[in-house]
């Protein structure tokens, strides 16, 4: 090979770490990857690249949720829509950016929604009812019942003193008022 056709050493480390990207991406190191891709992508400044880290960033957060790497994917999206000359290519990376967007206001909902059910109180249990004590056991029982003794007794009283019993002299009645 003549020394013209030889790789600068920048462009061949750009394809080594691209190669090792590649290699990472496919064995589901999507973090590993996605950092090579942008050091391939600072080394050679090939737009493509920017393109394969944002799916690495993609698709390491439908492993773990986490927001940072999916804000890095519509970051790297929009980078790349910007550096593209095709509006075919432009118009899919801008879908792309606003499919990430979309993703990051529901994980962002869902987080406000489970952070209001967990600082909301957890719900009481409602208290044991007792069991009201018999009529027996309480006391405005007893003292109706012996009010109602003692009036039934005074009417009684009342009653049998206004009469009396006839008493047999000789055969008479005789009643006294």
């Amino acid at each position: 090979m003549a020394e013209a056709e030889r790789p600068s050493p920048p462009a061949s480390n750009a394809h080594l770490l691209y190669q090792r990207g590649q290699t990472e991406f496919e064995a589901a190191h999507f973090v590993e990857a996605a950092k090579l891709f942008e050091e391939a992508y600072a080394a050679s400044h090939k737009t493509a690249l920017l393109w394969n880290a944002a799916q690495a960033w993609r698709k390491q957060y439908d492993l773990d949720g986490d927001l940072a790497g999916l804000r890095r994917a519509g970051a790297l999206y929009r980078n790349y829509g910007e550096m593209v000359e095709a509006p075919a290519e432009k118009t899919e990376a801008a879908k792309e950016e606003e499919a990430v967007n979309g993703m990051i206001r529901d994980a962002e909902a869902r987080a406000a929604a489970a952070r209001i059910v967990v600082t909301a109180p957890p719900p009481t249990a409602p208290a044991p009812m007792e069991s009201a004590p018999p009529v027996y056991k309480k006391w405005w029982f007893w003292t109706a019942l012996a009010g109602a003794v003692i009036v039934i007794a005074g009417v009684s009283f009342a009653l049998g003193a206004g009469t009396s019993v006839p008493s047999t002299r000789g055969g008479d009645w005789v009643v006294t008022f």
